[in-house]
């Protein structure tokens, strides 16, 4: 299974589904950090403006778009989030955590 194939399980699991906006900006994001995770230090630069430019949107629309995708699992599926930080989340998580 390749990462994207992962990322998108993931998604379904959390009830994330592929025509929500932003689906796209998100697994680019995701897959941006996983590949190099010192991208994290400097996530507006290294990350958001990186998929704006391939998305051709501003990166203030990526992290609005991240953390509607962010509210949404966490309506359909905290417990899930909670597996996938390793550690109980009382509220969703921030966009860069």
């Amino acid at each position: 299974m390749t990462s994207a194939d992962y990322l998108q399980t993931e998604f379904h699991e959390l009830g994330i589904p592929m025509d929500l906006h932003g689906y796209k900006q998100c697994l680019l994001s995701v897959e941006l950090a996983v590949k190099n995770e010192d991208r994290l230090l400097s996530i507006t630069k290294q990350i958001y403006q990186v998929v704006a430019e391939e998305c051709g949107c501003k990166t203030a629309c990526i992290e609005r778009n991240i953390r509607t995708i962010i509210f949404r699992a966490w309506k359909n599926a905290p417990e899930h989030m909670n597996e996938l930080a390793k550690r109980p989340l009382g509220a969703p998580p921030s966009v860069s955590e």
